[in-house]
């Protein structure tokens, strides 16, 4: 009887563990690369935007537009992109967007070209890993505002996307994003 009992709460115990090793505890918003940002979300840009004539965005790091040779491409960095390249700068006013889709994709960067030329041995070089955030956007007052996508290159094959947090400083003062149906942020 005695042996009975053990096995039965041995059995409690293993079905106990087994069964927290599996509970996941709720995803922390800001710092969680595994968080998606909500349909609905609002995006507040709070100042006007000039992309350059003949381009189709502008990027921003550290809170500061910047033009693409400009940004490190291996710390945090947003495109703010339009649908429609035109001759002249295109200015786009402080609104506030709709997030209606956002997804995370990860692309492979080869350098073989650059690095053939470099190297002795003929070797094609390492393979970065572009881990993006994209987040497409719509205004019925600037229809040709398109998405915003966020990113970093990584050479690691286990780099995790940007978080929420690292989104926010890499945006700055430039643009807030909010819950939806609220102003409080996301």
């Amino acid at each position: 009887m005695y042996s009975k009992l053990m096995r039965n709460v041995s059995e409690l115990v293993c079905i106990t563990i087994f069964t927290a090793a599996c509970a996941t505890g709720p995803v922390d918003p800001e710092n969680s690369p595994l968080y998606n940002i909500p349909t609905g979300t609002t995006l507040v840009l709070h100042t006007e935007l000039i992309i350059p004539a003949d381009k189709a965005a502008v990027f921003i790091q550290n809170g500061e537009v910047k033009s693409y040779r400009d940004i490190d491409k291996y710390y945090p960095h947003c495109k703010f992109e339009v649908r429609t390249i035109k001759q002249d700068n295109q200015t786009i006013q402080p609104d506030t967007f709709i997030i209606q889709r956002s997804t995370t994709e990860e692309v492979v960067k080869n350098t073989y070209s650059l690095f053939r030329q470099v190297s002795m041995d003929g070797g094609d070089g390492p393979a970065f890993i572009e881990m993006n955030r994209l987040m497409y956007l719509a205004s019925e007052q600037q229809p040709d505002v398109y998405r915003l996508t966020c990113g970093i290159w990584a050479i690691s094959p286990h780099y995790d996307q940007l978080t929420l947090s690292e989104i926010r400083r890499t945006l700055g003062k430039l643009i807030s994003l909010h819950r939806p149906g609220t102003q409080a942020s996301i």
